[in-house]
Order: structure tokens, then C-alpha cells, then sequence
């Protein structure tokens, strides 16, 4: 078996909040992509030796290295509820990141966006495919990841058709099927009282939003990392997280040439 450490590579990386996730599950960064100043300054001083660019549009494969996993939370504003929800027609960087996965052709692809996305996801889901891409998608809640916030957002989780790789195996991150993901199901309400089954009292979820004195604190990244713009448009690292070992988890079990049916909950 090969230990070796799956390596990615970060698109519309922001302040860092999906990488963050992606190496505290034991993956290496290989290079990010980020157009923003500030963030720019926060990646240098958190990811030094990194290789960053900064204008998706002016990337592929001739610049960026081989990964065996693209992520990237492309922006939200023209999918969210807060927005114009313009859709495609409003922002095409979707497009932008399928052109790059399609020339670098990773083993695996996560995309992230804001809830409001999944009135495009069927549009979505079939670019993915055309570029040779099985997809599964999930809505998680940061709130079941022990984060006082209520902060819904979808992830599309994709692997490359034609590999080692047999999307049967997989079945369905989410769905009917399967209690993956902590038992967190798509596209429905999973925390209707306030917390959830990983704060099981309400006295306790009281006492985490009040330790949380400042949205700043307690969001998954480092206090003072950040301005507030750049944390809100931030993937919260526990929620990457769990999506990194889940991949991971499916990764070494393919290489054991064992069934895949759903992420472990461990």
C-alpha cells in the first residue's frame, strides 16, 4: 500500500480556511490560486513556502503542478440568497476552475458554495460530468462540526471516470441509502431546535455561543487571522476537514481494492 500523502491544490484559496481543513487531515498544498490582496498577505504568512498565484483566469496546466486533489470554494455572491443570484450569467468563474481541473485531471475535485447554489446544481453537476467527473453532493451545517454558527453549504465531491476509481463503490456520500456524514442528510433541516446530535443539550449550545464572544473567536480559524470580510467568504477547516479524511478514507480503501459504500463516521 502506498503511504504516500495525497497532495492538492487550492483555487480561490481566500484566507486559507479549506486548506487549513485539508492539512490537519494529513494532505500536503501544493499551490494556491487567490486574487485578493489581503488574503494574499495572510497565505504568505501562514503558507510561506507555498507556490501561489494570483488570477485563476491566467492558470492551467502549463504553470500549475500535477495534484491528486483540486479544491476550491468559487464565490458565492451571484448564488446566495444576500445576492443578486445572477447565477452563471452573473460570475462564470465555475468555469474557470472545471477548465483548470479538466487540465490538470486530478483524481478528485471539491467544490464549495453557499446553500442558495443548489438551484444551479443540476447545470452544475452536468459540466461536471462532461469533463469526466462522477460527483456526489451533501449540504453540511459548521453547526454539526461543533461551530456556533449557522452556516449552510454545499459540497459537490467528485472523482475522475476511467480510473481506479469505480463510482458503484461509492454509491452516495449522502442520501437516502446511507447515515454518513454524521448522520447529516442533503438538503434538509438538520438543526431545527438550535443544536444537534453533537451538542446534545440546549444548555450546552447556549454555552458555546456564549464563550463566543466575537464571530472572530470561535469559527474554526485563528483569532486576528483575518478581516471579517475575508472570514465570512472562509470555509470553515472542521467541515474540510471531515471531507479531506473522507476522501482519504475512500482513497486507501481503493488501494486495498476494498468496497466503498460511505464515509466512515470516525
Amino acid at each position: 500500500m502506498d503511504n504516500q500523502a495525497l497532495t492538492f491544490g487550492s483555487l480561490f484559496t481566500g484566507i486559507g480556511g479549506f486548506d487549513l481543513g485539508f492539512e490537519r487531515a494529513g494532505m500536503v498544498c501544493k499551490w494556491q490560486v487567490e486574487i485578493d490582496n489581503y488574503c494574499n498577505k495572510v497565505l504568505e504568512k501562514h503558507w510561506s513556502g507555498i507556490k501561489r498565484y494570483r488570477d485563476i483566469r491566467k492558470c492551467g496546466k502549463y504553470n500549475l503542478d500535477k495534484v491528486d486533489v483540486i479544491i476550491g470554494g468559487f464565490p458565492c455572491p451571484a448564488f446566495s440568497i444576500a445576492g443578486k443570484r445572477g447565477g452563471f450569467q452573473q460570475d462564470d468563474l465555475f468555469f474557470e476552475m472545471l477548465r483548470v481541473c479538466n487540465e490538470i485531471s486530478p483524481d478528485w475535485v471539491v467544490f464549495e458554495n453557499v446553500q442558495g447554489f443548489v438551484k444551479w446544481r443540476k447545470e452544475a453537476i452536468n459540466e461536471i460530468k462532461n469533463i469526466g467527473y462522477d460527483i456526489v453532493d451533501v449540504i453540511l451545517d459548521a453547526r454539526d462540526f461543533g461551530i456556533p454558527q449557522s452556516r449552510r453549504r454545499w459540497f459537490g465531491i467528485c472523482f475522475r471516470q476511467g480510473n481506479s476509481i469505480n463510482p458503484q463503490l461509492l454509491q452516495r456520500v449522502q442520501g437516502i441509502e446511507s447515515k454518513g456524514l454524521y448522520g447529516v442528510r442533503s438538503y434538509v433541516e438538520n438543526t431545527k431546535r438550535g443544536w444537534t446530535h453533537t451538542i446534545q443539550t440546549k444548555d450546552k449550545w447556549r454555552a458555546i455561543c456564549s464563550n463566543a464572544k466575537r464571530m472572530r473567536i470561535d469559527n474554526g480559524v485563528s483569532n486576528r487571522m483575518d478581516r471579517l470580510r475575508c472570514l465570512g467568504n472562509a470555509v470553515v477547516p472542521q467541515v474540510a476537514e471531515f471531507v479531506a479524511k473522507g476522501i482519504l478514507q475512500i482513497d486507501q480503501k481503493i488501494k486495498r481494492n476494498e468496497n466503498i459504500y460511505r464515509f466512515d463516521n470516525d
